[in-house]
């Protein structure tokens, strides 16, 4: 596939002569500060797959916001029913709306993870300092590997709204796809991501410091949204919650017994329950912003008078836009988070239990 839209370099040394290095910092510290430096360029890694697949959406909006195809599915009787261009048809809108929602998401919790790091350079108190650090801990691990891994998804859905066109060269879509990709390998792979946050940031952390900043937080969201967000939407981020913290002495009852290759086996499918968490909460919070201010804008306008409301004032659709993306990222994808967490507790052993022999080039007869 190549790498078609990122600058990278190669080095050689002592092609020429002797090769000399030199000690930077103190002897057996390297590795420390390798960490550093590699945890910085994960976080950098999410961003890149957030700002990929945001392109990718873009140019997706434009594009079904000019291509004309099929009648309005209201009129899908009409024989003379003339054509719309094809973001007023369902499945588009949804599909448009699955990548908002995620991108959204994304955004505003690689903010909030890099907005930790002012806390931790500017805040006059130690607590303050630690509870930072320990969320940017928490946060590095699902950030890269959810927003890589949902990036590539986002950019393949952006390619799904173009139809044949997408699949194309002459279209730009090619190559963000391209892009996506690697972003999942770069920086450690995020198999490794999800043992890091599984290992590091959780099972062997006896005082749980990362992930009780987390969920002291998501808890703060939570007192601060009623009474403005929906009960229906808030009782699903709360069932969500308890279940996680359900997962999470599920894993330490593993970890208590030995089970370490259960462990191991369902790293990644409990990193990507986390990210499903973790958007969802930042929708809790940007709902919670965006809907009195929707409100106080188109107030109880419908139908056609909110249409026009929204196509006569950029605020309007913004905020509008912003309500309408969590809502369907909370009514729609946080419910799959009960499924990935049964799925995991189901405990299944078949990826432990495979030896390198069941796995043949030959297909069955």
């Amino acid at each position: 596939m190549g790498i078609h839209g990122q600058a990278t370099s190669q080095l050689a040394f002592g092609d020429n002569g002797n090769c000399v290095g030199y000690l930077l910092g103190e002897e057996r510290q390297g590795m420390k500060i390798m960490f550093k430096m590699m945890n910085l360029a994960r976080m950098g890694t999410a961003l890149m797959g957030q700002a990929n697949a945001s392109a990718a959406y873009m140019h997706a909006i434009t594009y079904t916001k000019n291509r004309v195809q099929g009648a309005d599915v209201t009129q899908m009787l009409n024989p003379d029913a003339q054509g719309v261009t094809i973001v007023n048809h369902p499945d588009v809108k949804r599909m448009l709306l699955w990548m908002k929602s995620h991108l959204e998401g994304q955004r505003a919790l690689i903010y909030f993870m890099y907005n930790q790091f002012d806390i931790i350079r500017g805040s006059a108190s130690d607590d303050d300092k630690k509870e930072a650090n320990a969320l940017v801990e928490i946060l590095t691990p699902i950030c890269k590997a959810g927003c890589t891994d949902k990036g590539v998804e986002i950019t393949s859905t952006a390619m799904q709204c173009y139809g044949g066109y997408g699949y194309c060269r002459d279209y730009p879509i090619v190559r963000y796809m391209s892009d996506a990709k690697i972003l999942a390998i770069w920086e450690g792979t995020n198999g490794i991501q999800a043992m890091d946050l599984m290992m590091r940031k959780i099972l062997m952390n006896k005082e749980q410091k990362n992930y009780v900043a987390l969920r002291k937080r998501m808890d703060a969201t939570v007192a601060k949204a009623k009474g403005i967000v929906d009960d229906k939407y808030l009782g699903l981020f709360n069932d969500a919650l308890k279940e996680l913290d359900e997962l999470i002495e599920f894993f330490k009852g593993l970890m208590a017994t030995g089970k370490f290759l259960n462990i191991f086996a369902h790293a990644t499918p409990f990193l990507d329950a986390m990210y499903q968490v973790c958007i969802a909460w930042m929708h809790v919070w940007m709902l919670t912003i965006a809907q009195p201010k929707m409100q106080a804008i188109v107030g109880d306008a419908k139908g056609a008078d909110r249409d026009k409301i929204l196509t006569d004032n950029d605020e309007a659709a913004f905020y509008a836009g912003k309500v309408l993306s969590s809502q369907f990222y909370l009514g729609t994808e946080l419910p799959k988070f009960g499924g990935r967490v049964k799925a995991i507790t189901f405990n299944e052993a078949a990826a432990i239990k495979a030896t390198p022999s069941v796995f043949t080039g030959a297909l069955a007869e």
